[in-house]
C-alpha cells in the first residue's frame, strides 16, 4: 500500500479565511461586483462570443446563445463555490 506524501509542517492554528462578501468593490479605475444574469449576461455573453478559444480551459461553455448564458449564469449566482465577480 502507497504512503501519502508529507505536504509539509502542520500549521498550528489555521484557520480558514472567512468568505468574500457579497460588498461591491469600487476602485480607481474599475469596479467588482457579484456576477448578477439579469445586469451582465447580455454584455458579458457579447463579449466573450468573439473567440470560442476563451473557453478552451473551462470546463464550461462556450454558450450558443444569451439566453443559454443567462440561464447558466442565473444557475451559478447563488452558488457558494466558486463565487463569480
Amino acid at each position: 500500500m502507497a504512503q501519502k506524501p508529507q505536504l509539509g509542517v502542520e500549521l498550528a492554528g489555521w484557520a480558514p479565511p472567512p468568505r468574500p462578501s457579497q460588498a461591491t468593490l469600487t476602485g480607481r479605475f474599475v469596479q467588482l461586483e457579484r456576477l448578477d444574469a439579469d445586469h451582465h449576461a447580455a454584455d458579458l455573453h457579447r463579449a466573450m462570443s468573439v473567440d470560442d478559444t476563451i473557453w478552451d480551459y473551462l470546463p464550461y461553455g462556450p454558450f450558443s446563445s444569451a439566453s443559454r448564458y443567462h440561464r447558466w449564469v442565473k444557475d451559478m449566482e447563488p452558488g457558494p463555490d466558486p463565487l463569480f465577480y
